[in-house]
C-alpha cells in the first residue's frame, strides 16, 4: 500500500495505462 502512494504514477502508470502516457508525449 506504501508503495503505491509513494509512487503511483511510477508502475501502476506505465503499466496500468501506458497509453495514456504516450498520448500524453505524443500530444
Amino acid at each position: 500500500m506504501n508503495k503505491k502512494l509513494a509512487y503511483p504514477f511510477k508502475s501502476e502508470y506505465k503499466t496500468q495505462y501506458p497509453y495514456r502516457c504516450f498520448q500524453r508525449q505524443a500530444s
